[in-house]
């Protein structure tokens, strides 16, 4: 193992969870307040979860059979907006 790679790994990883923290503390400080449309997403948070998993496989299904090129129905899939 070069040691430049060990230096890499752990800068990575030292930039990753110092960025991760620092996001937290900064949403904690500055972004502690839900407005009206904040507080219906929380609460119909569970709903989509629940629900969401049904209509990508039911999108899936229904474009397995179109004759787009692998990669275009894996987008489409993926970032289909229902």
């Amino acid at each position: 193992m070069r040691a430049d790679t060990g230096h890499y790994a752990l800068w990575d990883s030292t930039v990753a969870v110092g960025m991760a923290l620092g996001l937290v503390t900064l949403f904690r400080d500055r972004f502690d307040y839900s407005g009206r449309f904040a507080r219906f997403l929380s609460r119909h948070s569970y709903a989509v979860y629940v629900i969401h998993a049904p209509v990508i496989v039911f999108v899936a299904v229904a474009i397995s059979n179109c004759a787009f090129p692998r990669r275009e129905r894996f987008v489409y899939s993926r970032y289909q907006r229902i």
